[in-house]
């Protein structure tokens, strides 16, 4: 865990190694046929090219791995797995039962993050608000196990609705509010002797919880932030004056680096998605020898694309780009380039993994950082393991 000053300590020194690193993780390699550090690291590179796909993919699910495989290339490469531990599991401040109804609402992993996540809360003898609730799954299992009242703000009035059934089923004293936590009207139901919670809220809904919370002085917060990508336009604006004072300006594509992982996929849904992957680098090779041999951003699309077949794909692709496709172009050798390039971007994406950890602790910290210094306590760590959720990391706060 990390406290006080260590948060300010560590935040530095993520800082730090993040910059020093720029030139590593923050070209996207789908955007290049070489990327601009090659001629600087040859050694790497070529290491790198001599990935198979399949390599590639197993070395991806483990940084251990990745970084041993790197370590010949980048010599402190270890520094930037050793930040990635800096945050340890939060202490386990009660061993919550579950109503065994509630398991028949909530989806198991769901309810797994759930438990977790109150046995890290400390509790300070509050009413909770439960900040961007759906349901009110998180609320109702706080309000039942310390018998506290519990206020939910949701903007959906059927999850509401659902909620409140919930509710009354399990004999949880529970005031849903149908709201939209963006708007002013949100601030009014924030209160000084509150216990604010929110697990895997998204950008702006956390940002915004974070300012109302320090404008109201709302004397407890557990806060899982999540989907940090959705707060930022163009460039991220730092919460903390700590990172306002840094030289490290994110973009959008910086940020959803971070991003880049899920615990648990069905191995159909991975194929499907892997090879939707090659067909996009199909199509840019396509666009590539059209166009200017440059990069072309392309809108996303669905996986239901896959079953217009290749040639109907690219078809399609180059209707939404506005890229006219010649009557007489053979399409199919670009299936195989596609195949090419998705070999040689999944091997270029191993060194720039690394960085996710590292770059998600730094988003944490500047919200934590933003919490002391408007005068609150706070502790950062982890709420449950990775394998449960990916985003586990955990803001405590309190007056």
């Amino acid at each position: 865990m990390l406290q006080g000053s260590q948060i300010k300590d560590a935040f530095q020194r993520i800082d730090e190694i993040l910059l020093r690193y720029r030139w590593l993780w923050t070209h996207q390699p789908f955007m290049h046929k070489v990327l601009p550090w090659e001629e600087d690291k040859p050694e790497m590179a070529a290491f790198l090219r001599s990935l198979s796909l399949e390599q590639s993919h197993a070395l991806e699910t483990d940084t251990t791995q990745i970084e041993e495989a790197l370590r010949p290339f980048l010599e402190d490469i270890a520094e930037v797995s050793a930040l990635s531990q800096l945050t340890q599991q939060m202490p386990a401040y009660s061993e919550p039962s579950i109503s065994p109804h509630a398991k028949w609402d909530i989806p198991g992993r769901k309810l797994e993050q759930i438990q977790a996540f109150s046995r890290s809360l400390k509790d300070y003898n509050l009413p909770f608000l439960d900040w961007c609730s759906g349901k009110g799954h998180l609320g109702r299992h706080l309000g039942s196990l310390h018998d506290r009242p519990v206020i939910c703000l949701e903007y959906q009035e059927d999850l509401c609705e659902d909620g409140r059934r919930l509710a009354k089923r399990d004999r949880v004293e529970m005031t849903f509010h149908c709201v939209d936590v963006l708007q002013p009207q949100a601030a009014a139901f924030l209160e000084r002797h509150q216990h604010l919670v929110a697990l895997h809220a998204c950008g702006p809904l956390h940002r915004r919880l974070l300012e109302e919370a320090t404008q109201q002085r709302c004397q407890a917060l557990h806060l899982s932030p999540c989907c940090y990508v959705r707060d930022v336009e163009e460039t991220y604006q730092p919460f903390s004056q700590l990172a306002q004072q840094s030289s490290l300006q994110l973009t959008r594509n910086n940020v959803r680096l971070c991003l880049q992982e899920t615990v648990v996929q069905a191995q159909r849904l991975v194929r499907r998605r892997r090879q939707l992957h090659r067909w996009r680098l199909a199509f840019d090779c396509l666009q590539r020898d059209l166009r200017s041999d440059v990069y072309s951003p392309m809108p996303s699309t669905p996986l239901t694309i896959l079953g217009l077949g290749f040639s109907g794909f690219c078809q399609h692709m180059a209707d939404l780009t506005g890229l006219s496709l010649p009557q007489d172009l053979d399409v199919s050798p670009y299936e195989q380039l596609g195949a090419e390039r998705q070999t040689q971007v999944a091997a270029f994406e191993l060194p720039r993994l690394l960085f996710r950890r590292p770059l998600e602790l730094w988003l944490v910290l500047d919200r934590a950082a933003f919490l002391l210094e408007h005068g609150y306590e706070v502790t950062v760590g982890c709420f449950c393991p990775h394998h449960i959720t990916p985003r586990n990391l955990l803001i405590q706060a309190h007056l």
